[in-house]
């Protein structure tokens, strides 16, 4: 099955003494997923995954859990903490991929790029200490971890943050407070990761693309099942919003109270820099998150988790980009509906985040590159076409 493609076009229209005007247009296949009509649960976690080129461990993360509580399947909190440490090691992976494939194109950054086969393997080689042939998301699929293998695996991720990203142990980095002790690392690192942040500040970006749209609330399923069921439905999809508002779901929503986020907020608001900063706490966070997960592999592999009775058909997942939302219905056995909501469509909304931080560049010379680092720094899921009128 071909992986769902389509693109993000974004026009922008400065004029002198006025906000530029942007226009937003998706062409993403969001009813792609449709295809599923009529399938069996299994096909479905066969096939679904393979038609996302990105963040694929969430997509199927969330057709598992989606589809298990839709038939009520009883699952184990061992099993669950498997998963989510897929998840987690695939949001890292996203991360180092936009900093080592995307930071050096918008800089012009030379970088030994001898760490991205490393990078690359990172899902399939954490998935082989987990489960039995490396699937973690087949219906009953149960999870034989390889704790030896699993703490090499953790080893080697923090070997290659330390090494190629922060200069020092995460912990160290993730101590930082304040606009003065970022500087400081700017300073003395020579990264790709901090000599692309530091362009940002040298730049005068710093305080770029302010946003007053809230992060996405936590939404019942309740309330999401209503939604989905709703004639509306493919509008929602499609540009969604909640209470006829927009918000963004980002790696700065998760990370918005982190006491070095919160710090430079204090002076920069939500403007780039922050932004920016918010994907590399989290991505220091990630070695710690792994190893809390798997302690729980130990301690609760035994333990069975109940299902709210509220929760049939609906899953959600924060995946590297923001929250992904799955929603399947099944009758007779096989998928009798199926929809998604991703964090692209909340993010790069015409009236949202995207298009009110891209409204606030109005420097010509130097709109395309720094419209390019904010619509990075946001991440769409999918390629992008920016045109500057």
């Amino acid at each position: 099955m071909n992986p769902v493609e389509g693109r993000i076009d974004i026009d922008l229209h400065p004029a002198p003494g006025e906000a530029t005007r942007v226009d937003v247009e998706s062409s993403r296949p969001l009813q792609a997923c449709r295809v599923m009509i009529g399938k069996a649960p299994d096909e479905v976690l066969s096939l679904l995954p393979l038609m996302f080129n990105v963040c694929g461990v969430a997509q199927a993360r969330a057709t598992l859990a989606a589809i298990q509580r839709e038939l009520g399947v009883t699952v184990r909190q061992g099993d669950e903490a498997a998963r989510d440490l897929l998840v987690a090691v695939e949001t890292a992976r996203e991360h180092l991929l936009r900093i080592f494939l995307d930071w050096p194109r918008l800089f012009e950054l030379d970088f030994d790029n001898r760490v991205l086969p490393r990078i690359s393997h990172l899902n399939s080689d954490f998935a082989a200490c987990l489960f039995r042939g490396g699937n973690g998301f087949a219906l009953h699929s149960t999870s034989e971890p390889d704790q030896a293998g699993l703490a090499q695996q953790c080893d080697r991720l923090e070997a290659i943050l330390q090494e190629s990203v922060f200069g020092v142990p995460c912990d160290e980095w993730l101590a930082l407070r304040g606009i003065t002790e970022l500087e400081s690392w700017l300073d003395h690192d020579h990264s790709v990761a901090a000599r692309a942040t530091a362009q940002i500040h040298r730049r005068g970006w710093s305080e770029l693309a302010q946003t007053s749209c809230a992060d996405l609330p936590e939404l019942s399923a309740q309330d999401l099942l209503a939604r989905f069921s709703d004639e509306s439905v493919d509008r929602f999809v499609a540009l969604p919003q909640w209470d006829g508002q927009c918000y963004e779901t980002t790696p700065l929503s998760r990370q918005r109270c982190h006491p070095l986020v919160l710090s430079l907020g204090d002076d920069l608001g939500s403007g780039l820099l922050v932004r920016w900063v918010a994907r590399l706490v989290e991505l220091a966070t990630i070695p710690g998150r792994i190893a809390n997960l798997g302690q729980a592999l130990v301690e609760d592999d035994q333990v069975d988790v109940e299902m709210p009775v509220d929760t049939v058909g609906i899953a959600q997942v924060e995946a590297a980009r923001g929250r992904l939302v799955h929603r399947v219905s099944i009758d007779d056995g096989v998928v009798a509906d199926y929809r998604i909501l991703a964090p692209t469509e909340w993010n790069f909304h015409p009236d949202g985040i995207i298009g009110e931080g891209l409204a606030q560049l109005t420097e010509r010379k130097s709109i395309d590159v720094c419209a390019r680092t904010v619509i990075n720094a946001i991440d769409p899921c999918v390629g992008y076409h920016l045109r500057v009128h």
